[in-house]
């Protein structure tokens, strides 16, 4: 068990996580028993199930923290005053929220299109941190793409 505590802690950097994640594992484990043939495999199969798992925490993560941070007032409400950077950041990022909103982006779009274009991950990746067929990553990609394209042309005009 301190194994996969240890190998969760040292991707996600926080001990409540990593209890989390540690507990995911061997419910995972658990359920995936009978597919592992050989007991010598356990080990190597806890150590790509808790680092997968632990990415994918990260990912949702990154996702969760941009979404908050589309509301630059969220941060003051709660008494953190940030520089006139990360304010300025927040905003832009609520103008590009408008934006979607606008164009009438569902919200898996929304996600899609942030985690490529904002976070720079190739729909591969996106479809790992989603536990979601490439095909359909691309697809809600092109869609989004389709949308923003036609709300950035009725701006223009």
């Amino acid at each position: 068990q301190r194994f996969v505590f240890r190998l969760a802690f040292s991707v996600v950097r926080n001990m409540e996580d990593a209890d989390d994640i540690t507990q995911e594992v061997f419910v995972k484990l658990h359920q995936h028993r009978d597919r592992i043939e050989k007991p010598e495999a356990i080990k190597s199969w806890l150590a790509r199930a808790a680092i997968s798992t632990s990415r994918d925490r990260l990912r949702w993560m990154k996702v969760r923290k941009w979404l908050t941070a589309t509301n630059p007032d969220a941060d003051e409400i709660s008494g953190n005053f940030n520089s006139p950077e990360t304010l300025a950041a927040a905003k832009e990022r609520k103008n590009i929220v408008d934006r979607w909103t606008s164009a009438n982006l569902s919200p898996k779009e929304r996600v899609v299109f942030q985690m490529h274009y904002g976070e720079e991950m190739t729909t591969l990746e996106i479809s790992e941190a989603l536990k979601m067929n490439q095909n359909t990553v691309k697809t809600h990609l092109h869609r989004a793409q389709k949308k923003m394209k036609h709300e950035m042309e009725m701006k223009d005009e």
